[in-house]
């Protein structure tokens, strides 16, 4: 017998009207289960979620998939039911959360062990943090017991710090992506701070797992600030921190790290206070010494500057009175002008010329009677 009330569909009508439907009443939903048949394709990830009486088809972006995942784990995923017109009734996942501590911690060994191989871990990648920091990018909830702990440690410790808060959730699917948020903006200030701190209190691996977190660990390794990670647990370190320049085990070991006590700060100085007054007091009679031997050496080198001096001018004296022309004259001997000029060889005579004869007592006026050249002179 027909059912006239039955409604009549074509098929791609049908999947419109479906998915119209679905997408209403179940716009996102949340399914628990085991991995099962997990494959790549083409930067698209496949894979089932099983329990012990069904299973049901998901797909979705890698780049969703910030946790790798294998057969046999247990994940919560986030996602929105589908009728594909081809493929047939799927789930598109948006996000991943990993259920139960053995999942959580093959899928932080995973990952841990292809960032290795990376060298994003690696030692020679760590920066040294300013010691203390006159400024700290702290990225916590401020409601948080790790935020209170941290500032009244760093606050006891050491004041006069600058501390800038980003504020975020620490826990649960918006935790890593608040976190990166945060990073990126600190990163991109005009004003860098000297240190990100991100810190948070002790917790189960569910809280913590978000730490683990692939774009979060590679967002702390590309930081251009370098990184302190404190999360309040002693079991195993969370891969943010082994990515981080330096790891602490609580935010009040943070606070401690970053800075040394106001008593430790108040020895140091005086130390640095006597041995700058030693110091300045070596300089100083070194300086006298060094401008003493300076003086010395500059008399020593005026007075025999000077010694040298006389002596040469000494020297000059007594070419000058053995050039002079009138010490003859006390020896006897005589110059005769003509003209008022000197008399030399070059000097033409006739007789009766008159010369002036100078003796050194004597200016004698003569006339030349006789004339005669010496020597056969021409």
């Amino acid at each position: 017998m027909q059912d006239d009330t039955s409604m009549v569909f074509e098929v791609s009508e049908f999947v419109d009207y479906f998915n119209q439907t679905i997408e209403y009443a179940y716009n996102r939903v949340k399914i628990y289960g085991e991995v099962s048949n997990l494959k790549l394709r083409n930067n698209i990830i496949y894979f089932d979620l099983k329990d012990n009486f069904a299973k049901v088809e998901f797909w979705g972006y890698a780049s969703n998939l910030d946790c790798p995942i294998e057969p046999g784990m247990l994940i919560e995923v986030i996602s929105t039911p589908r009728l594909h017109p081809k493929f047939g009734f799927k789930l598109n996942f948006f996000a991943i959360k990993l259920v139960g501590e053995g999942s959580i911690k093959k899928s932080a060994d995973l990952l841990k062990e292809r960032l290795l191989k990376e060298g994003l871990f690696d030692e020679s990648r760590k920066r040294n943090i300013a010691y203390p920091p006159s400024s700290i990018g702290l990225i916590t909830s401020i409601d948080s017991a790790a935020y209170a702990d941290f500032i009244k440690i760093l606050t006891n410790r050491f004041g006069g710090i600058r501390i800038v808060v980003k504020d975020v959730l620490v826990q649960g699917d918006k935790s890593s992506d608040q976190i990166i948020d945060a990073i990126q903006k600190f990163n991109s200030s005009d004003k860098l701070v000297d240190v990100l701190v991100i810190t948070r209190g002790g917790g189960s691996p569910d809280d913590l797992q978000y730490f683990n977190s692939e774009k979060l660990v590679r967002s702390i390794a590309s930081s251009r600030i370098p990184t302190l990670v404190a999360i309040g647990h002693e079991t195993d370190e969370s891969l943010a921190e082994l990515a981080a320049d330096k790891r602490a085990s609580t935010p009040s070991n943070a606070a401690e790290l970053l800075t040394p006590s106001r008593d430790v700060a108040t020895s140091i100085l005086d130390n640095e206070l006597k041995s700058l007054k030693s110091f300045i007091s070596y300089r100083i009679n070194f300086e006298e010494q060094r401008i003493g031997s300076l003086y010395s050496d500059f008399i020593n080198s005026a007075k025999y500057v000077m010694s040298e001096e006389e002596k040469y001018l000494d020297m000059v004296e007594e070419i000058s009175k053995a050039y002079d022309p009138k010490l003859p004259l006390k020896r006897g001997y005589a110059l005769i002008k003509k003209d008022g000029v000197y008399i030399n060889s070059e000097t033409v005579l006739s007789l009766k010329d008159s010369i002036m004869i100078e003796t050194s007592r004597y200016n004698i006026e003569s006339e030349i009677k006789t004339l005669e050249k010496k020597n056969g002179q021409k």
